[in-house]
């Protein structure tokens, strides 16, 4: 049986048809999703410890990939949420009424509801092409919700401010010996 392949490193939403004689499967590190005629989110940023694989609508199989061939792990339904930990190799799943959060970015949006630190962290950084540092532990214990739409960084990092007992410091990018420049680094650290 002849698939349709796709191997995917960052984020990707996939809006496949059924076709039971060409499978779509997507290629995601150690783990793949064999897709059933569906639409969902994938977010598989190499740099993450963990994947998202949000399904909308229809019905998708997460499978581990192995030398002995695929074993099934999850066969998901709409609103479900899976989240793979790497380190861990360990698949979790929960049901959500909101999808909405994990597509928005398709709409030019970023979308935090009760996140924590990291994942707005990871967010960030993915979105702006930017290194963030988090230099005070104590930060960990927030979490935020809010959405943005096609924001200046300076603009998002100032709102986190205000909303948190947060501060944050931005170190330019700099000329390196190749002729490229860094990413722009930014710390954030308690007030």
């Amino acid at each position: 049986m002849k698939s349709r392949n796709v191997e995917l490193t960052g984020e990707g939403h996939f809006a496949v048809s059924k076709n039971n004689s060409q499978p779509f499967i997507v290629d995601i590190n150690k783990i793949q999703i064999k897709v059933l005629g569906t639409t969902f989110n994938v977010d598989a940023y190499p740099d993450n410890s963990t994947f998202t694989i949000a399904l909308a609508e229809g019905k998708i199989e997460i499978q581990q990939k192995s030398p002995d061939g695929p074993k099934d792990l999850l066969v998901m339904k709409p609103n479900q949420v899976a989240v793979y930990k790497l380190s861990e190799n360990k698949l979790e799943w929960k049901t959500e009424a909101d999808l909405s959060k994990y597509s928005a970015w398709t709409d030019g949006k970023i979308v935090f509801f009760d996140d924590p630190v990291n994942t707005v962290i990871q967010k960030l950084e993915n979105w702006y092409n930017v290194d963030i540092e988090l230099s005070d532990k104590r930060l960990q214990k927030y979490r935020f919700t809010g959405t943005f739409i096609d924001e200046p960084l300076e603009q998002v990092l100032s709102i986190l401010n205000l909303t948190s007992r947060m501060q944050y410091q931005i170190i330019p990018a700099h000329k390196l010996g190749d002729n490229s420049y860094s990413k722009r680094k930014i710390i954030l650290k308690s007030k």
